[in-house]
């Protein structure tokens, strides 16, 4: 027996060490998001300049989790919407023999979670509540026989790298100043509960019951048959439930924390023709534009819509369109044809469920190239649209309304369909295609059916811009200047003053008459297209300049611009 004071072998108190043990202390788990787009991980490991501390003892003394990747340069920031790779690396020592090694990584399990969160403390300087928590966005558990890994090994450190494609989308309520965080875990299935589970827990093979299931025969005559009601059946649950799996964390948890952005903006919008022979035409334009924020060059690969599980491509698709390169700032705009089915019996279906998918790359740098690729769920009401005309609608013009009573649609009006007013006007589109900077016209007849002569004049009033006659309250001068976040300013000044102009009249003012009793004039708008999609004026105002009566015509043709 060894003295007090002597050194012998003694037994510690603590747990025995064992591989599992030293796995869960020492292993280190690390998430990736490198810059370079096509990078091949396995390349890189094999050309990557050796470190110097790679054959330290202690793991806890290394400069960085995984030494092997720590000169793999990581993005900056990412984009909404983006498909962006992520790797994912498991870093363990001590293990020399390839079958222990396989051994220990069949009970490992990886788990990634992907979360979108506010940037800002708990405590906004605006008294407005705080977020409601992280947005999950993605969440993935890697097991071993999944697969897709890279297995790498250098002396007695082996890392075992999994790449996976996390699709981030976007968030239904978009965080201010936003961050996403990639959180990665690992935990090592224990050994002793590493048995196959029977798959029926109903009844205990070979076990007695301590619940007899004839019982209730027992006062049954010997003349009647056994039967069993179904109301008498129950389940029996074991006495010793089945064991459960159990598992145990890994000790080293990584998480990632990137800013991000939207690269872009989508805006949809619907119109539709006149009702002509039980059809109707609906059109969408899909208008996409580059954000500041991107801060690069976009390449647009695939545009298509989806309606009723039908896929429709742009009417001015073609093989020489994609890809299509946009700066910072720019706008496009894509023109599509909805389908609308109908019968004499059943009216059609005017809100139709939308789906955008686009597909593209944001052109950071030469080898950091993101994949963005959205899947836009919406729906357009059509029937909320008043009805409007395109120039090629089988050469009927749409109808007016004077005074707020419709007139004639047809040029040979008859007198039945003669407003008090006395007048009747047709508006016709004579061009059938429209590009953008082209000039156009619209053939204007007037009628003048009433007992007296006229001298009228034709005039375009300006489109109204959205905020328009809206009172501001005034602000008090001792109230502090609140602070604006820039894209919500720019957002705003843009909206306010910088909308873009579709139409212009080039000719604001036609006069028109005298214009004797049953007689007839033809006159002339003039326009120039500077944007594309389908075109609208908001209306035409007819003044009287005899009586200053003035009456608003609403109903105008529509213009389809590609």
């Amino acid at each position: 027996m060894a003295s007090p004071g002597s050194i012998g072998p003694s037994r510690g108190r603590g747990h025995r060490r064992t591989i599992s043990t030293d796995i869960v202390e020492k292993a280190r788990l690390e998430v990736f998001v490198a810059e370079d787009s096509g990078l091949d991980i396995e390349e890189f490991l094999n050309n990557r300049p050796r470190p110097t501390h790679l054959s330290v003892i202690n793991p806890h003394d290394l400069l960085h989790p995984v030494p092997a990747l720590s000169s793999l340069a990581q993005r900056q920031h990412l984009y909404f919407d983006e498909d962006v790779p992520v790797f994912i690396a498991l870093q363990i020592f001590g293990i020399h023999d390839d079958s222990v090694y396989k051994s220990y990584s069949s009970r490992l399990a990886v788990s990634l979670e992907v979360t979108a969160v506010e940037n800002q403390s708990q405590r906004r300087p605006d008294g407005s509540r705080p977020p409601d928590g992280p947005i999950l966005l993605y969440q993935k558990t890697i097991q071993d026989k999944d697969g897709e890994k890279i297995l790498w090994r250098d002396g007695d450190t082996r890392l075992a790298i999994w790449k996976i494609t996390v699709p981030l989308g976007h968030p239904k309520a978009r965080p201010n100043n936003p961050r996403v965080v990639f959180s990665a875990s690992a935990t090592l299935k224990l050994l002793n509960q590493n048995t196959r589970l029977p798959a029926n827990e109903y009844l205990s093979g070979r076990q007695a019951l301590n619940v007899n299931i004839l019982e209730s025969f027992g006062g049954e005559s010997p003349e009647k048959l056994p039967y069993l009601s179904a109301l008498r059946v129950s389940r029996v649950i074991p006495t010793q439930p089945a064991p459960k799996e159990s598992f145990s964390p890994l000790g080293y948890s990584s998480k990632k924390t990137f800013p991000i952005v939207p690269g872009l903006n989508f805006k949809l919008r619907g119109n539709k023709t006149p009702r002509k022979a039980n059809t109707e035409n609906l059109f969408a334009h899909l208008t996409l534009e580059v954000t500041p924020q991107l801060g690069c060059n976009f390449e647009i690969r695939d545009v298509i819509l989806e309606c009723g599980g039908q896929s429709i491509s742009s009417m001015e698709s073609s093989d020489k369109m994609f890809p299509t390169l946009l700066q910072v700032m720019d706008e496009i705009t894509f023109l599509f044809k909805i389908p609308n089915k109908s019968s004499p019996t059943q009216p059609p279906n005017l809100l139709k469920q939308i789906v955008v998918r686009l597909k593209g790359q944001a052109m950071v740098s030469d080898i950091c190239k993101p994949l963005i690729s959205t899947h836009w769920e919406t729906s357009i009401d059509f029937s909320s649209r008043h009805d409007s005309l395109s120039a090629t609608t089988h050469g009927n013009p749409p109808s007016l309304r004077l005074g707020g009573r419709p007139l004639s649609s047809q040029s040979n009006a008859t007198t039945s369909l003669v407003e008090p007013s006395g007048l009747t006007i047709t508006f016709t589109a004579m061009s059938l295609n429209v590009h953008p900077g082209d000039i156009f016209s619209w053939r204007v007849f007037v009628m003048n059916r009433s007992s007296r002569a006229r001298r009228l004049a034709l005039l375009v009033p300006p489109k109204r811009r959205k905020g328009e006659g809206k009172i501001l309250p005034s602000i008090p001068h001792n109230m502090t200047e609140p602070v604006v976040e820039d894209a919500a300013l720019f957002s705003s000044y843009k909206s306010q003053h910088l909308e873009a102009v579709e139409l212009i009249p080039l000719v604001n003012d036609v006069r028109i008459g005298p214009l004797a009793p049953n007689a007839c004039h033809t006159a002339e708008l003039r326009f120039i297209a500077l944007a594309t999609g389908v075109l609208t004026i908001e209306g035409v105002r007819v003044v009287d300049l005899m009586t200053n009566d003035i009456t608003e015509c609403r109903e105008l043709p529509t213009v389809v611009c590609t």
